[in-house]
């Protein structure tokens, strides 16, 4: 079994994707046997207005809600924010996406603070995106730098809140490495380059902390899977990052208790 934690659907508008509609997108993960994928909207990364995204990529994969779990994008610097959430949550949205490098905040401002302790209180889980896309690709109007990924106050402030990065290479794990032991930080495997570039990150962080993800359709999905190939894990190790962290994540803390 295998589910994809970064994954999005709709429309990126610098480029055509393909697979990127959810008929398209679901007979690309039975070509490569993913049982299940957690998405997000390109939309909610880029509309002022995150919960007409949120509303929008509910509405887009009805009727597949047992291979595409929703995730909110939620902006925490943009008023009515704490609507936004309540709405995802009470539709089912799983967990939430900070994109802070597009909406124009830190993970040290008030806001992102304040969204975490809803979050924890919601038992709701939730992904920051340290990039998107590789700088020297972004559209010559739209230049975006990285998140720095200051997490540790969050993540001291919040331990029992599962804190997921996405969009981080081995070169820019920086503080990640030093996450206390039994932390619920959690690194996917989208950006992370190599010759056993996952098992590097799994002796780095620990397999438990490992998840598997692809950023399809802007990425390959086959050379997110070559990476499981060539790492060289413990079966063990790789079918914990294949699939059972991340079950283990959902079940543990999902409002609306969703099991994988």
């Amino acid at each position: 079994m295998i589910i994809d934690t970064n994954t999005h659907l709709g429309h990126w508008p610098f480029r055509k994707l393909a697979h990127s509609d959810t008929d398209g997108f679901v007979r690309l993960m039975d070509g490569f046997g993913i049982a299940q994928a957690w998405v997000g909207a390109f939309e909610g990364v880029f509309y002022r207005d995150c919960g007409q995204a949120n509303r929008d990529l509910l509405a887009q994969i009805a009727g597949h809600e047992d291979r595409l779990v929703p995730w909110a994008a939620i902006n925490p610097g943009f008023p009515g924010w704490e609507g936004d959430l309540s709405e995802a949550a009470e539709a089912g949205m799983v967990g939430v996406r900070l994109y802070p490098n597009y909406h124009g905040y830190t993970p040290e401002d008030a806001c992102c603070s304040d969204l975490f302790a809803a979050l924890s209180e919601r038992g709701l889980p939730v992904a920051i995106y340290h990039k998107l896309v590789d700088e020297r690709l972004h559209h010559w109007r739209c230049l975006v730098p990285p998140t720095e990924l200051t997490l540790a106050p969050l993540v001291e402030g919040f331990p029992t809140l599962p804190i997921i990065c996405c969009g981080v290479s081995l070169l820019s794990l920086g503080q990640l490495k030093q996450a206390p032991p039994g932390s619920q930080l959690y690194v996917e495997t989208s950006r992370i380059e190599g010759t056993a570039g996952v098992a590097t990150l799994a002796e780095v962080i620990g397999a438990d902390r490992v998840l598997f993800g692809s950023h399809a359709p802007y990425f390959y999905l086959e050379a997110a899977l070559l990476k499981m190939v060539e790492s060289g894990l413990a079966e063990e190790d790789r079918q914990a990052i294949l699939h059972g962290n991340a079950s283990r994540l959902l079940l543990r803390h999902s409002a609306q208790g969703w099991k994988a």
